[in-house]
């Protein structure tokens, strides 16, 4: 039933949240809409639940790719779910659908760079996308980065710096990016380039961290999901860490529930 549900949502509204398409782009930040484009080589995509659930991920990602002096477009309301919720509930016909519009609507804007901030959307664009564009027929034309990734350069070469923040924080490496995407260095040093931050791994980690639950959640195992996200609130409070952080809109969702229904 939950996919039934997103998946109506998505052919309403674009979106997997049973939110109106025409909200879809109140999350970005007023300082940061004059700088966005109508068409540029790199597009920024935010994907549903830093669209509608989890903003402020996908606040930092574009106020970080402003002030790292990288011009992006953004879809806004013609953004459409990355679909992955869609393919692993089986419904590929809707999926195809969904390929095929995101990959017209960033054509449209002349992208040849897309960067995304969640992990999931990540997956889809550089891995799921390219193996559907194939099968369909579609011209698969772009680079896919996670904004860590393409915020790298403006890192190393000075231009992008942070305040001192005299903070100790945990890492959780979130499935989709790190287990299936391979992608754990870049999160990392952006990290380490903060002043002051102390970065104090938990015991599982890259490869063998632990999922946060929260795909358990939307297929109606919610009380599992609390106990997965328990033993993972558990191994960062044995860090000693003041915060646990997280890249995935999702994960920082279930966390922040797990925690609630715990009672830590």
């Amino acid at each position: 039933p939950p996919f039934e549900i997103m998946s109506a949502s998505l052919d309403d509204n674009l979106n997997i949240w049973a939110n109106y398409r025409k909200n879809r782009a109140d999350w970005v930040p007023e300082e940061v809409k004059p700088s966005i484009k109508e068409k540029a080589d790199t597009l920024y995509f935010a994907g549903c639940t830093a669209s509608f659930v989890e903003n402020d991920i996908g606040q930092s990602a574009v106020r970080l790719l402003h002030d790292a002096g990288i011009e992006f477009a953004y879809m806004g309301q013609d953004e459409a779910c990355c679909g992955i919720p869609m393919l692993v509930a089986g419904k590929w016909e809707q999926f195809g659908r969904i390929v095929k519009h995101n990959l017209r609507e960033a054509a449209t804007r002349g992208a040849k760079k897309v960067i995304t901030s969640c992990p999931a959307c990540w997956l889809s664009w550089a891995h799921l996308y390219k193996e559907w564009a194939a099968k369909l027929g579609l011209a698969y034309e772009v680079e896919v980065q996670h904004y860590s990734e393409a915020l790298a350069p403006a890192v190393a070469s000075g231009k992008l710096k942070f305040k001192k923040t005299p903070i100790a924080v945990t890492w959780h490496d979130s499935c989709h990016i790190g287990r299936a995407g391979g992608i754990y260095e870049p999160p990392g040093l952006l990290l380490k380039a903060v002043p002051g931050v102390e970065l104090r791994e938990m015991e599982h980690n890259r490869e063998h961290a632990h999922c946060c639950g929260s795909v358990l959640s939307l297929i109606s195992e919610p009380e599992v999901a609390y106990g997965i996200g328990k033993v993972k609130l558990d191994e960062a409070q044995a860090t000693g860490a003041d915060e646990i952080l997280s890249l995935c809109p999702c994960c920082q969702f279930q966390m922040r529930v797990s925690a609630d229904r715990n009672g830590m």
